[in-house]
Formats: structure tokens, sequence, C-alpha cells
């Protein structure tokens, strides 16, 4: 949870969205993955990628909903080049924060 409101607040300050958006959809990650895994196991790299795939990828549709419905106009083409590749990104870096982060997990 920790990770996840730091996260979220600092995509709130360095971006355009309204303030705590990000956070408070973070939060609402960070619980619907703590519940899908206790359903399903999430041990393998790759199912981990693909989690923060699909959870990137929503995200970054909410949040361009949440900025068109507030009156932020961005044209479809770039709005969907800024969904496509900022969940690209988030996916590729994935990886790294996964490596540096794991010393401070607990395994519960």
């Amino acid at each position: 949870m920790f990770f996840s409101i730091c996260a979220g607040l600092s995509k709130d300050i360095s971006g355009l969205h309204f303030l705590g958006i990000n956070t408070l959809l973070f939060i609402v990650w960070n619980i619907t993955i703590v519940q899908l895994a206790r359903k399903i196991a999430l041990d393998s790299f790759e199912a981990r990628l693909l989690l923060i795939l699909v959870v990137a990828f929503l995200n970054n549709i909410i949040t361009r909903l949440i900025l068109i419905y507030n009156g932020s106009f961005v044209p479809l083409g770039i709005s969907l080049r800024i969904v496509i590749l900022g969940t690209i990104y988030t996916t590729a870096v994935c990886p790294l924060i996964l490596k540096l982060v794991k010393p401070t997990l607990t395994e519960r």
C-alpha cells in the first residue's frame, strides 16, 4: 500500500491529472491485485508482467476518460499513443522496479 500511495502521489504531482486521481487508482489497483493474488498464483515472472501490462493499460484508459470527462480535450490519435506507449514503457520498466523493490517485500 505504501508503494501505491507513493507512486500515485508522484504521478499526480508530475502529470496533468487532477490531484489525487492516480493515488486513488493505484490504491484500488493494489487492493485488486492483492485479492487476485489470493485466488490465482502470481509466482511466475510472466504472470506478473502480464498483470502489470493489464493494470497499466486500464489505468491509462481510465485516466484519459477522466480527463475527457473533465473537459481536457486531447485528439484521439495522441490519446491512443499515450495509452499504448505508456503501457509499453510501464511494462518494460517493471522488471527493474521489481528487482529494486523485491528486497523490501516480505512474504506473507
